[in-house]
């Protein structure tokens, strides 16, 4: 489902905006990429909304999948980015959250 389009010229994304901290890294297979969004609206108990026509902040997040270890360990941490990440929602969409610890 498609939910949100990056704001800025066409064919920017937020890798591009990405300073990397650090040389060594798994295999891409093992690496996941989400945006965690900071301004949702609280919706229901555990559910948060995203209002079709509105920008969101967000931040880049990620976590390396280690075959064999537990969630815990494979907790996400953000990557610092040169601007703050911003989204548009496209449409109205909501979710159960996924608390999240920086």
């Amino acid at each position: 489902m498609f939910l949100s389009q990056p704001v800025g010229p066409l064919g920017s994304s937020p890798l591009g905006k990405l300073v990397m901290q650090s040389h060594s890294f798994p295999p891409v297979t093992s690496t996941e990429w989400v945006i965690g969004i900071v301004n949702y609206h609280d919706h229901h108990a555990n559910k948060g909304k995203l209002n079709r026509g509105e920008n969101y902040m967000c931040f880049l997040l990620r976590r390396f999948r280690r075959p064999g270890t537990d969630t815990v360990r494979n907790h996400w941490k953000r990557e610092v980015t040169k601007e703050i990440l911003t989204i548009f929602s496209a449409s109205d969409f909501e979710q159960i959250l996924e608390t999240v610890w920086l």
